[in-house]
Formats: C-alpha cells, sequence, structure tokens
C-alpha cells in the first residue's frame, strides 16, 4: 500500500497550465531517479518474501514440539517455495528474455556484467 501510495502521488497533477503540469512532472521525474525509486518498490516484494520464509520457518520450528507430522508439512511447503524461488531465479540469470525475472536474478545478472567489463577493463590496463 505504501508503494502505491507513493505512485499515486507521483501521478497526481495539481492545477495549472499545461507548461505548469509539465515541469512538474518531470521534477518529480527527476527525483524518482535521484532517490532511485525503482529500487525502493522493487524491494517491498522482496522483503514480503523474506518476512514469508522467516514465518514459514519459525513456524515449523515451533510446531516440531508439538507435532512433527504438521511441522513436516509445512516444512515441505517452504522447501518448496525456495526450490521454486531458486529455479525462477536461475531460469531470470541464464535467460535475458525470461518472463519470470525476479529482483535477485537481475542483481546477479547487473553484477557479472559489472565484474565481466572491470575486468576486461583491468586486463587491458596490464
Amino acid at each position: 500500500m505504501l508503494g502505491k501510495q507513493w505512485v499515486n502521488r507521483y501521478i497526481r497533477n495539481r492545477g495549472g497550465s499545461a507548461a505548469d503540469k509539465s515541469r512538474d512532472r518531470q521534477r518529480k521525474l527527476d527525483a524518482l531517479e535521484k532517490w532511485r525509486f525503482h529500487l525502493t518498490i522493487e524491494s517491498l516484494p522482496v522483503m514480503l518474501q523474506l518476512g514469508l520464509l522467516l514465518l514459514g520457518c519459525a513456524l515449523s520450528l515451533y510446531l516440531w514440539t508439538i507435532s512433527r507430522t504438521v511441522a513436516a508439512v509445512i516444512l515441505t511447503f517452504v522447501l518448496l517455495g525456495i526450490t521454486s524461488y531458486t529455479l525462477f531465479t536461475l531460469a531470470g540469470i541464464l535467460c535475458y528474455h525470461c518472463p519470470y525475472q525476479t529482483p535477485l536474478s537481475i542483481f546477479i545478472r547487473t553484477l557479472a556484467r559489472y565484474l565481466a567489463h572491470n575486468s576486461s577493463t583491468f586486463a587491458r590496463s596490464l
């Protein structure tokens, strides 16, 4: 909801001439780029996923002392989620046009591109 409020604030226009609206929108766009707004918005689902992972782990750990069968079921679903997220991330890393991009796959691919560029620059300087 917080992300939706931020986006709605960006979209909202005040009254005035078309030139005033244009300048206001450009000012907002410049601020979004300066503050790296897209990274913040993309990090919100990651935080939710980590929270869900922690909840599943804590719940299975708690239930292990009460009922190992129920805890095993919860743990199975947690492991299924981790496995599917890992496979989606690997698919996003290996194939640029894969529709299943995750923030982690984008980060790893960007990091690999950055390291490859810097290592080739370093090799040329030797």
